[in-house]
């Protein structure tokens, strides 16, 4: 496969294209954005402290399955959202430490989190040199709103690499390694603009190659 079909087949793995307005509304105390959305199902998601809703093939527009599926969805988020709080809030007493010139976080644990970074580091090599990407180093993070940012080029790329159900058990290294090549091409290309989207496929479509990511 060459490099454009690679970028293409990515594309169309990683973008789901939104067809109708997003639409705003309050629905039992939670704030609720609903699109609908061409050649998917319809599925749930919370973004920040929302509930996104993507109405798929399976929902035309008046179908019952709107009437049905929103309030469990809503109930589905309020739970969520309460699990979310009662994580932020627990993580809020967590210290740093460094391990292996790490900064990850001082709780059980912490040497896996810094061998993933470590690993992390080693494997991106080849897409640092070969893009000329720059960043100083990589520290954990647990951000409830993110798997990853970064301070622009030649600063800290800080990686999730605790699940954020479950922040004892850990990410799959593909996941993480997904997120930090998302974060490199921000590098270069800070908003999520359609350059970021066409330089972030490219180097996807790469490490694909080269045998660095590997989706599973």
């Amino acid at each position: 496969m060459n490099e454009a079909k690679a970028i293409l087949k990515l594309a169309k793995e990683l973008v789901s294209a939104a067809v109708g307005p997003y639409v705003d509304s309050i629905v039992d105390g939670i704030k609720v954005t609903q699109v609908d959305v061409d050649g998917f199902r319809s599925s749930a998601s919370i973004r920040g402290n929302k509930l996104l809703i993507k109405w798929g093939q399976d929902a035309p527009t008046g179908s019952y399955v709107r009437e049905r599926y929103l309030p469990k969805w809503v109930k589905w988020a309020k739970r969520k959202l309460e699990s979310k709080a009662v994580r932020i809030e627990q993580r809020q007493e967590w210290m740093r430490t460094v391990l292996n010139g790490y900064s990850v976080y001082d709780v059980e644990g912490k040497e896996q989190a810094a061998r993933i970074l470590a690993e992390i580091d080693r494997d991106v090599k080849p897409i640092v040199e070969h893009f000329r990407i720059p960043y100083n180093a990589l520290k954990e993070s647990i951000a409830e709103q993110s798997l990853g940012f970064n301070r622009g080029a030649g600063g800290i790329i800080s990686l999730n690499v605790r699940q954020k159900a479950d922040p004892m058990a850990f990410r799959k290294y593909s996941a993480v390694m997904a997120t930090m090549i998302h974060e490199l091409a921000h590098v270069r290309h800070m908003n999520h603009g359609p350059m970021f989207r066409q330089f972030e496929m490219e180097l996807m479509a790469w490490a694909r190659e080269k045998g660095i990511y590997r989706p599973f």
